[in-house]
């Protein structure tokens, strides 16, 4: 299985820690001082979390991902990550996140100057795409280029070859991507993250709307994403926030509650272990059905208290 094929980010995670090593409940007033700090680097970006997470449950993807040497160089010294095939989406680097964690949950400070686009999308990436066990479709949101970038994934999707995209203006790609039928058996999951302030985001919610009506295509979200995404018919989505889960799978509708945690270690990257969990599932032939969001939930859950050891 092939997973990425979006931007990825060098991660600074700043944990918020007490004297006892714990993570404080509540930030402090402007002005003060967390004395106790624990400042990490780590190898980010939706598809390189998800990728870490299958490898702690034992699966081996092959990582599709633009990156720069520094990128590399953190990314190479994660135990989890450094063994797995990678494959390079030239010309294009990586992105920069502060994260800061504390008892309450996380705030993310985003800096992305490296975008995929419809040029980055070579032979290589069109062919390592296709063959793909499992298409998942990451991070709209923060690639300001997103538009481009999908209608290459979805076209490709199309049976299309990529001489013949290639030769499509931007404008003429995107029109063809909501006029073709996709011809693709596998399962395709979407997980876009918020693209309500993209400032192509017509063209996204066409696309999305496209991809969502198909019966392979499972969309997840989160409670500050689904106000925007609920009002597009989908097929399947998932719906996960830490307190309950709810899907929808053709006409079934599932609900799951979430089991409290005693203390979290790490917000940072639930959301991606949680899609991971439901990708296991999958690949372990569990079908549309509660076990598959309990699954979500467990591995999820197993990256909050770092407990896949």
């Amino acid at each position: 299985m092939k997973i990425g094929f979006d931007p990825t980010f060098l991660d600074v995670f700043v944990y918020s820690l007490d004297a006892n090593g714990r993570l404080i409940p509540k930030l402090p007033n402007p002005g003060h001082h967390v004395r106790n700090s624990l400042i990490k680097e780590v190898a980010g970006g939706n598809g390189v979390n998800v990728a870490r997470t299958l490898a702690r449950l034992g699966h081996d993807p092959a990582l599709v991902i633009p990156y720069d040497d520094y990128f590399m160089e953190v990314l190479s010294l994660d135990p989890h990550l450094k063994n797995l095939e990678r494959h390079r989406i030239h010309d294009c680097g990586s992105n920069r996140t502060i994260a800061v964690i504390w008892g309450e949950g996380e705030i993310q400070f985003n800096h992305t100057s490296n975008n995929l686009e419809k040029r980055h999308w070579t032979q290589d990436v069109h062919h390592l795409w296709t063959e793909s066990s499992f298409h998942v479709f990451l991070n709209w949101g923060l690639n300001s280029t997103s538009n481009e970038w999908v209608t290459c994934q979805l076209l490709a999707l199309s049976g299309i070859k990529n001489n013949e995209l290639k030769e499509l203006s931007k404008r003429d790609a995107i029109e063809l991507a909501m006029e073709v039928s996709i011809e693709c058996d596998h399962p395709i999951l979407i997980d876009t993250g918020r693209f309500d302030h993209h400032s192509e985001k017509e063209e996204l919610v066409n696309l999305f709307a496209k991809l969502a009506g198909l019966d392979q295509c499972i969309v997840l979200m989160n409670e500050e994403e689904a106000p925007v995404l609920q009002e597009i018919p989908m097929q399947n989505y998932i719906l996960h926030t830490p307190e309950r889960i709810k899907a929808k799978f053709k006409s079934e509708t599932i609900h799951v509650d979430v089991p409290p945690l005693k203390e979290a270690l790490n917000f940072v990257g639930a959301g991606d272990a949680f899609l991971a969990g439901i990708i296991d599932g999958l690949k372990l032939g569990v079908g549309l059905s509660k076990d598959l969001l309990l699954n979500g939930v467990r591995v999820a859950q197993k990256h909050i208290m770092d407990t896949f050891d």
